[in-house]
């Protein structure tokens, strides 16, 4: 049985739309508060799992730019990063709450609808989720 093609392109998927802008954003502000909160680059970099390279280019504003995190999720992702930093979580159990919160406080939809022209009434980012 043949399916049938649409002819409208079809939009990002909210997962994809977590992969290419939510994480690096994500991770961009935790470099910047592991930092803060006294580790080098080297051991920043360890944590987040990602180059020392990267973590330059973070906190240079050069990667991860697309997204603005509000001031409360900052102080969401400062708080994890002292609960990182204090062996209280691991960067993985922190990353997976801060995204999940992200999700669940509609922020993702927010972010989907002002990448593509998802309609208003759009809650599949949300599917699922509660």
């Amino acid at each position: 049985m043949a399916v049938p093609l649409k002819s409208e392109p079809m939009a990002m998927l909210p997962q994809e739309i977590e992969v290419w802008y939510v994480l690096p954003a994500l991770r961009c502000e935790m470099a910047k508060a592991l930092l803060c909160e006294g580790l080098s680059q080297k051991h920043v970099a360890r944590i987040l799992g990602v180059t020392e390279a990267a973590v330059s280019q973070y906190v240079h504003s050069k990667r991860a730019q697309n997204v603005t995190f509000s001031d409360g999720f900052k102080a969401k992702i400062k708080a994890a990063c002292q609960g990182i930093t204090a062996g209280k979580q691991t960067s993985y159990e922190a990353v997976q709450y801060l995204v999940r919160d992200f999700k669940e406080s509609k922020q993702l939809c927010d972010l989907h609808h002002s990448l593509e022209g998802v309609p208003n009434d759009c809650t599949i980012c949300l599917s699922g989720t509660k």
